[in-house]
């Protein structure tokens, strides 16, 4: 159970009041983060999943907001830590983290924007000169039709924003990628799901002590896989670029580490653009293509989105058809132009609002079974479906709640941003990508539900998830120096239940392995605290009593309840 909420007086100097004190100078610009701070604040495990130009990249791009702010929120989260909240003085922005309950270092932080008020369209230049930003375009279709689009600001130097104009979608690209996999399903040429270790020729995911996961695209595309590396910053354009064999073994000159479980697959969610990028070479060793080729031939061409490309860099000949990115501080834009994503999966897409438009309204042309040549209405129907881990989230897709159902991603690459988000009842699709801090497209998409349906978007939405820089992360207990287990612990042996979700634990000797379906055996050994952990994975096993496990990983528990034999 959670204790009630403390305030940091109440925590004296607690670590999780000393890590609230800090990160609110932090937002607020009092002190900058160097090397040595990085260190000393952030866990080893954010730090694996998360680069240090990264996370000043995000406090970045929202210090124009956060120019001040009080701490809001501490909240005892049992095992896991300590919940910390610090909010801007018009609540506009909230940072939270999580301080570990053993080491008092931060092990992942969320950075939540939420929508700025507009009350028309045309206050959208003065929205940008608010919040920041160079450039804003929007789209928006009802019922299978493009209705509207319009763009705001400057695209570069002497150069204003135009519908036409192109903008990185960041992780939009991800609904993209999801699209162009289930063309491939569809083609009998790859299961959704599919051991993806039989499709993989290039490349294999890395073992941990010895094993490895099982995982499907399914896995991938629902973030349920536990994999490494939240996000990525892209690379300055000009500079050295990774390859995506680079990305994934986290070689230079990558700027990310590598790709590598994390955790037990199909338990928990954690949001993984580096699950992404496995993705993008399963389907290239697949279609034996180009990604950029592939998603051409499969998506943009098929749903009309004509203007789009996942190319990186942009190629010359459409030099200058892109607006440049926003660097962060009044309506000035990033000294290089933009970075490239050699990441296309996760971030690579450049496109319009339309465009978004014409995907979106083209899934749900599938699923009405209107273009089956395109895609079966069965498979374009899993990409709105909940699935078993996550019931907001589809593949490649955020599901929301009322008022109306409705499905969509955001996207955030340096210096740009974007919303997408549509009813699933076809009557509104609305998409914005912008050059702009990252409330500005869902404040421009929740006027535009405002005006056509009388509906309020949610402020700070689970469908734009990019402001996350790394989900949570257990610290898990210590492996004991004697890997072997006296009799008492075979005596935890036996199947258990979390409601659809079997496990069960398999003594051999002084040995233990915990067996998941599908999966192969994983050695548990004894930790120095009660328990028993999975050596290299953020997995820890606690039995309060005889009838109770506890599994806890990515921060987050889950209690099963053993079966009777």
């Amino acid at each position: 159970m959670n204790a009630p909420n403390v305030g940091t007086d109440e925590l004296g100097d607690s670590p999780a009041a000393v890590q609230a004190r800090w990160l609110l100078g932090l937002a607020v610009g009092d002190h900058d983060l160097d090397d040595a701070e990085w260190e000393l604040h952030m866990s080893e495990r954010f730090r694996r999943a998360v680069t240090l130009e990264q996370f000043r990249g995000v406090l970045e791009q929202h210090r124009a907001t956060f120019t001040a702010g009080e701490v809001v929120d501490v909240t005892h989260h049992g095992d896991v830590g300590v919940l910390v909240a610090v909010e801007s003085p018009d609540a506009r922005l909230q940072m939270r983290c999580v301080v570990g309950r053993r080491t008092g270092t931060i092990t992942s932080v969320m950075v939540a924007p939420t929508s700025a008020e507009v009350a028309s369209l045309g206050e959208v230049p003065a929205l940008l000169e608010r919040d920041g930003g160079a450039a804003v375009s929007a789209a928006f279709g009802r019922r299978g039709e493009l209705v509207w689009e319009q763009a705001w600001g400057s695209a570069g130097p002497g150069r204003p924003a135009e519908p036409a104009t192109l903008f990185q979608a960041g992780s939009v690209s991800k609904p993209i990628a999801v699209f162009a996999a289930l063309r491939l399903v569809a083609q009998g040429r790859i299961g959704l799901d599919d051991d993806i270790a039989d499709h993989l020729r290039s490349w294999s995911l890395p073992e941990v002590e010895g094993w490895s996961p099982r995982l499907s695209l399914r896995d991938l595309a629902s973030h349920c896989a536990g994999l490494s590396v939240w996000g990525f910053p892209g690379y300055p354009r000009g500079g050295p670029v990774a390859t995506l064999a680079d990305v994934l073994a986290g070689a230079p000159p990558a700027n990310t580490p590598p790709i590598v479980p994390e955790a037990l697959p199909g338990l928990t969610w954690r949001y993984s653009g580096g699950g992404y990028s496995v993705l993008q070479q399963v389907l290239v060793d697949v279609a034996g293509l180009p990604f950029d080729v592939l998603v051409c031939q499969e998506v943009l061409e098929p749903l009309g989105m004509t203007s789009s490309t996942m190319e990186q860099p942009l190629p010359e000949d459409r030099a200058g058809s892109e607006a440049e990115g926003w660097s962060g501080s009044g309506p000035g834009t990033l000294e290089v132009g933009w970075h490239v994503y050699p990441e296309m999966a996760a971030a690579g897409l450049w496109t319009t609002a339309a465009d978004l438009v014409r995907f979106a309204m083209g899934v749900d042309a599938c699923r009405a079974g209107a273009r089956p040549d395109v895609l079966p209405a069965v498979l374009a129907e899993e990409m709105v479906s909940p699935q078993p881990i996550h019931s907001s989230m589809g593949l490649g897709l955020f599901l929301g709640g009322a008022p109306a159902r409705t499905v969509g991603h955001g996207g955030a690459n340096a210096g740009f941003t974007s919303d997408l988000v549509w009813t699933l009842d076809g009557d509104l699709y609305a998409a914005v990508v912008s050059s702009a801090n990252g409330t500005v497209p869902r404040a421009v998409t929740g006027l535009i539900f405002d005006q056509e349906l009388g509906e309020k978007l949610p402020a700070s939405s689970s469908i734009s998830v990019d402001a996350v820089v790394g989900m949570s992360a257990a610290e898990p207990e210590t492996p004991a120096p004697d890997d072997n287990l006296d009799d008492a612990w075979q005596a935890v042996a036996g199947v258990y239940r979390s409601g659809a979700r079997d496990l069960e634990i398999v003594g051999d000797g002084a040995r233990l392995s915990l067996l998941l379906p599908g999966q192969r055996p994983v050695r548990l050994v004894p930790a120095d605290g009660i328990g028993l952990v999975v050596r290299g994975l953020g997995v820890d096993l606690s039995f309060p009593d005889t009838s109770t496990m506890l599994l806890t990983q990515l921060g987050q528990r889950i209690e099963f309840t053993r079966i009777p034999s």
